[in-house]
């Protein structure tokens, strides 16, 4: 409402933003909702044996906390594993400023073995064609019924903060401009233990009744 007053004053329609007058309530945050470590898992084995063109997409979001609509605009040349980070220019972030995002070794080791299976990527990361099809597809198959906007950015964001403690790093990478929404949503949001199963979830780490993946190499 006053964003929509603010816009009519700033064309002259009104003189006063008379949402102003009304009395705002204060609504209580609910605790960040994240998937777990079972849900990750199967979402990556159902992603890689069915549509491993859209595995990236899912790996970046969930071990580098990109936004979606940031996953749709980055291009390969942004991801930068001889440098141990992801460059998104201002052009593909959110807030229109360029952001660098640690690589943790998990998410290396990911992206290694599916260029090694896929050979040399080039060109955007994330395949447009049908995509939202896919992806509902991709999560059914998963087990998944329920997704929240931004799961994987919150999954990430939680899982990081439980395992390396540092606000400062973490609003690096996610590109906020404050500490104090990120300590206040994610901080205990994921136990430590819960963590570290987290950031060991390798190929071969499935849960019960997903088809194991299968590695070149391994």
């Amino acid at each position: 409402m006053k964003a929509a007053f603010n816009f009519a004053i700033k064309k002259g329609w009104t003189n006063e933003n008379l949402a102003s007058r009304v009395d705002f309530g204060e609504t209580r945050r609910e605790e960040v909702e994240v998937l777990s470590n079972v849900e990750v898992a199967a979402l990556l084995t159902v992603c890689r044996e069915r549509d491993a063109a859209l595995l990236p997409y899912h790996l970046l979001g969930l071990f580098a906390g990109i936004r979606p609509q940031e996953l749709l605009r980055m291009k390969w040349e942004n991801v930068q594993l001889d440098e141990d980070h992801i460059l998104l220019p201002s052009d593909v972030t959110k807030t229109g400023t360029r952001r660098v995002i640690e690589v943790e070794p998990l998410l290396a080791g990911w992206l290694r073995r599916f260029m090694a299976v896929h050979g040399p990527q080039s060109g955007l990361v994330t395949p447009p064609t049908n995509l939202r099809k896919r992806l509902r597809a991709i999560r059914t198959a998963a087990g998944i019924n329920r997704w929240i906007q931004d799961v994987m950015r919150h999954t990430y964001a939680s899982n990081w903060l439980a395992t390396h403690e540092s606000v400062d790093r973490l609003r690096a990478n996610l590109g906020h401009r404050s500490n104090d929404v990120l300590w206040r949503h994610y901080h205990k949001a994921v136990l430590r233990k819960e963590a570290e199963g987290y950031w060991s979830i390798e190929p071969a780490s499935t849960p019960v009744n997903v088809v194991p993946m299968t590695v070149a190499g391994s």
